[in-house]
């Protein structure tokens, strides 16, 4: 009467429960690999268009103070 009492009667259940968490795991992670990737790709337009264009060149001069011993 009790022979089925703490046993899993379906045999093929971890099975669709570990290919269900593959494929979420496998669709999540590419959801984010294209986030990833277009803000990569945002915040490099971002940094070029924050570079000044073809402008004169400035020449810096740094004396350094030991020379004048």
């Amino acid at each position: 009467m009790f022979d089925n009492v703490g046993k899993d009667l379906d045999q093929e259940r971890g099975k669709r429960r570990a290919a269900s968490v593959v494929l979420a795991m496998a669709f999540f992670g590419a959801v984010g690999g294209v986030a990833f990737l277009w803000a990569s790709y945002r915040v490099a337009v971002e940094v070029l268009d924050l570079q000044p264009d073809e402008e004169e060149m400035v020449e810096v001069v740094m004396e350094d103070p030991g020379l004048e011993e």
